[in-house]
This record gives C-alpha cells, structure tokens and sequence, in this order.
C-alpha cells in the first residue's frame, strides 16, 4: 500500500517545539499519512553538541505521543556524512510518495544540495514560510524555482515560533528555565543527563 511520507531532518539537538509544529503543520496541510523523524548524525554543514545517542532518544520520546510521527535511525548511527538522497532513497518504498520538510532558510539554496539534480526527481519538498502580517515574495519565488529546475517544492505557512536549539542550550547553560520551549519529558531528559552543562554526560 503507497504511502504519503513527510521527513522532517535535523541535528534535534535538542527537538523542541518549532521541529513538532512544523511537522504536524505538514501532516494536516498535505494529508500525509505518517512524518518520519531523522536525527542527523554526522551533518555536512554543521556539528552537534551533545552525543548522537541522546538526541536520538530525545527526538523517541517526542515522537511516541503522536501515532503519526516515527523515528528513523538511519543518519544518526552512521559514522560518515550524512546526505539527503541516501536518506530519501533509503526510506522510500514502491509506490510511496516523499515529502522532505525544510524551512524557507532551506530553500534558498536548495539547488546546491548534493546530488540536487537526482534528489529533486526522488521527492516533493514542503517549504514553510512564517506567517507574517509583511508581504512576501515566498510564493513566487517557489513558482520560479520550481520552473526553472525542475522541481516539485510546495509552499506552505506556518506560525512564527521563535524557538531553536541553540536558545535552549544556552538558557541551560546559564541555568535557566526552558519550560515550554521543549516537551516536559525532553527538559527532565536533559536535566537527568547534565546535557548542554559544563558537565555534560
């Protein structure tokens, strides 16, 4: 039975609440039939801060509160770069249709992922713009890249949620509260394991 598929990457380091917005955004916006979570392991473009095994158990413990959200460790237990093609290939069944889940930052240079020119023919990509009361060129900018590659990116909104990774390791750091910003499982994860502190586990 074909499949409507989101995959939504990232370091998750740690998942908070924009990665879940986003990825329940793309559920209900597209009808799609599960969201596959995929902690990266070693990114090209940037390194993690803590060990791949909490965010990894992180981003499980997020997931099992929603029958649609699963969790794929094929990035995070490998040792060398990790690519989108190999993940897209390696999660896509006979018949399934994949929707890769990446925000406006990501799209402007989209083009200038590895393997581009066979990704884009492997999988839609979903797009998310912030709603804003300001005007802006997202849709047609989606219009022309679309023809002038050849791709398949569909725009989607979602709200502006002002939270990411690195705020919640700094706030730990300086031993503040992260409270709302993460699920509550997630902050006693953290706390249970010294993550982000001077004397991390």
């Amino acid at each position: 039975m074909s499949c409507k598929v989101g995959i939504l990457g990232g370091t998750f380091d740690p998942i908070h609440i924009g990665h879940l917005v986003m990825a329940s955004f793309a559920l209900d916006e597209f009808n799609l039939d599960k969201v596959i979570f995929v902690p990266n392991g070693n990114p090209p473009h940037k390194m993690a801060k803590s060990h791949r095994m909490h965010r990894l158990d992180m981003t499980k413990i997020v997931t099992s509160y929603n029958k649609k959200f699963e969790v794929c460790d094929f990035e995070i237990l490998k040792d060398e770069p990790s690519y989108t093609i190999d993940t897209v290939r390696h999660l896509k069944r006979d018949g399934d249709e994949i929707y890769f889940i990446i925000g406006a930052d990501s799209f402007y240079y989209l083009e200038t992922w590895r393997n581009f020119d066979k990704l884009k023919k492997e999988c839609y990509f979903i797009a998310f713009d912030r709603i804003s009361d300001v005007e802006t060129s997202f849709e047609d900018d989606i219009k022309i890249f679309n023809k002038k590659y050849d791709a398949k990116v569909l725009g989607a909104k979602m709200p502006v949620i002002d939270v990411s990774s690195t705020l919640i390791r700094q706030r730990v750091k300086d031993k503040k509260s992260i409270e709302f910003l993460t699920l509550k499982e997630v902050e006693n994860y953290i706390i249970e394991h010294n993550l982000y502190s001077e004397k991390e586990e």
